[in-house]
């Protein structure tokens, strides 16, 4: 599992597989019911079901299309907003360079860009890449 950031509020998320919502919860160590758990599930559907995986769209539409997935990346991910752009154009660039690296047909690579708030900045890409590494062990 890796996350690639865009920008605060944007980043790549490359995963083998995406977790349940039980398994997300569980790892999170949430009690049913709690405001926690209304947070971690927020966090679980606005990653899992409300973004597009875009290395499943690829493999079923558009791979004849695009010779390579950093090329249909480009073209159908639309990142940058105007805010910061020089930041997030250059990261946006760096992660196209090498996301052909990272791409097989056994991940997931969803957008995510509209997500709640305590994801944005490292401190909640730490948050969520710790409840995944608890998903996956």
């Amino acid at each position: 599992m890796k996350t690639l950031t865009i920008s605060d509020d944007k980043f790549l998320l490359i995963i083998q597989k995406p977790p349940t919502l039980v398994d997300f919860i569980q790892s999170a160590n949430v009690r049913e019911g709690s405001y926690a758990y209304r947070i971690v599930s927020h966090i679980w559907n606005s990653v899992f079901v409300e973004s597009i995986d875009y290395a499943r769209e690829y493999l079923l539409y558009y791979n004849k299309e695009y010779p390579a997935f950093s090329r249909y990346l480009k073209w159908n991910v639309k990142p940058l907003d105007g805010f910061g752009f020089d930041r997030e154009a250059e990261a946006w660039g760096n992660i196209l360079k090498s996301i052909d690296d990272e791409y097989s047909e056994r991940i997931c690579v969803y957008f995510c860009d509209r997500y709640p708030s305590i994801l944005f900045g490292d401190d909640g890409q730490r948050i969520l890449t710790s409840i995944l590494t608890g998903c996956t062990s």
